[in-house]
């Protein structure tokens, strides 16, 4: 028997990749942690307990000048969300998704401020991204 489980060994850091199949490219993900929880340090302790509060992508060659700077709110939200850029970027689409990672509702943005209608959203936690020309930003999105 080895100490190794499940590919990790006590006292190793987690790190995360995500690959873009039809694209062919793959990015670091930088995990912050919930400080509720008490294994929030991003380290492997066998059998322990710790929950990803968000995700930070750095794919390779983005520079702040492409990154998305996007204002989402309310958070929560009930029926409206709005969502506001100083500057449109190009090929904006907003994706809600379920914590399985399935399409709950897409919506293109071509305006500064965009109204999105989420009445049709059961309560509960989504993710929503933000893609433009290859860039993308994910959030934690609560509905109530």
């Amino acid at each position: 028997a080895t100490q190794e489980k499940d590919g990790f060994f006590d006292g190793e850091n987690i790190s995360f990749k995500v690959f873009e199949a039809n694209t062919g490219t793959e990015a670091k993900a930088v995990a912050s942690y919930d400080r509720e929880f008490p294994d929030f340090n991003g380290v492997f302790k066998t059998n322990g307990l710790s929950a990803i509060s968000s995700l930070k992508f750095e794919a390779a060659g983005v520079n702040e000048a492409s990154a998305i700077h996007a204002r989402v709110y309310p958070n929560p939200a009930k029926e409206k969300l709005f969502v506001e850029f100083e500057e449109i970027p190009e090929n904006v689409t907003l994706t809600i998704l379920n914590l399985l990672g399935k399409t709950e509702m897409e919506q293109a943005i071509s305006h500064t401020k965009t109204t999105i209608d989420v009445s049709g959203l059961k309560p509960g936690v989504y993710l929503i991204e933000i893609t433009s020309n290859g860039n993308s930003e994910i959030r934690k999105l609560i509905i109530e």
